[in-house]
């Protein structure tokens, strides 16, 4: 199976469900771009969660005063990422403003 086939699988079998895909160590940007067009994006709470060096990789689509309390909570928690996606979706639930 060539990539194009296997990322056609990958779509067709997430198609209309919900998921939670975890993707450990992405090193650059241009990886990142190339794979994540695979990966459907419904608006049913589906998550894609990954770990990087470069801060490049990452998408900033939250409120950007939400940024230090972001860095703070992560901080506590200790790089754990099961705490980690516990507290991100509790707070994907409640408004994005610090008044909240």
């Amino acid at each position: 199976m060539d990539d194009i086939q296997l990322a056609e699988l990958v779509q067709k079998s997430l198609k209309g469900r919900r998921y939670l895909l975890i993707v450990d160590d992405i090193w650059s940007r241009d990886i990142w771009d190339s794979i994540r067009g695979i990966f459907p994006n419904y608006n049913n709470g589906s998550r894609i969660l990954l770990t990087t060096r470069e801060n490049e990789v990452f998408e900033h689509d939250h409120p950007p005063e939400l940024e230090e309390i972001g860095k703070e909570i992560v901080e506590k928690c200790q790089g754990l990422p099961l705490t980690i996606l516990l507290i991100v979706g509790y707070l994907s639930k409640v408004a994005r403003t610090l008044e909240g």
